[in-house]
C-alpha cells in the first residue's frame, strides 16, 4: 500500500487534519446570455433579483404566477431573457397573486381539488 508522497495509481491526498485552506475566486452569479455581442440577463439573473431558485422561477411561470419572459431567438433556439422591465412587472405580478386567498388562488397541479 502506498503512502502519503509515494506515487501510485490514484493521485495521492495529504493525510487527514493537515489540508491547507482552500481560496476560491468570487465568481459573478450573473449569467448573462451574450447574443451576437450583446448581453441579456438570464433566469439566474431572475433567481438573484427574487431571492429564490431557478427552479422556482420555473414553478411560477408554469403555474402562472409570473407572465412567461420575453424570448429572443438564437439560430434554431429561442432563448428566454428576463430584462429589469420585465422582472419589475413579474414582481408586481407575484405580489398580487400573493395577496390573493389562499381559496381565491388556481388550485395547485397534481392536487384534486375535491379532497382539499
Amino acid at each position: 500500500m502506498a503512502t502519503y508522497g509515494e506515487e501510485g495509481p490514484y493521485p495521492q491526498h495529504p493525510p487527514m487534519g493537515t489540508e491547507q485552506q482552500h481560496t476560491f475566486a468570487k465568481v459573478d452569479p450573473r449569467m448573462a446570455v451574450n447574443v451576437n455581442g450583446v448581453s441579456h440577463p438570464s433566469i439566474a439573473d431572475a433567481s438573484d433579483y427574487f431571492n429564490v431558485s431557478t427552479k422556482t422561477i420555473r414553478e411560477w411561470i408554469e403555474k402562472g404566477i409570473i407572465p412567461h419572459p420575453p424570448t429572443i431567438d438564437y439560430g434554431t433556439r429561442e432563448l428566454q431573457v428576463f430584462p429589469d422591465e420585465y422582472l419589475r412587472s413579474a414582481d408586481a405580478a407575484r405580489k398580487e397573486y400573493m395577496k390573493k386567498k389562499k381559496s381565491e388562488r388556481p388550485p395547485k397541479k397534481g392536487k384534486d381539488v375535491k379532497s382539499l
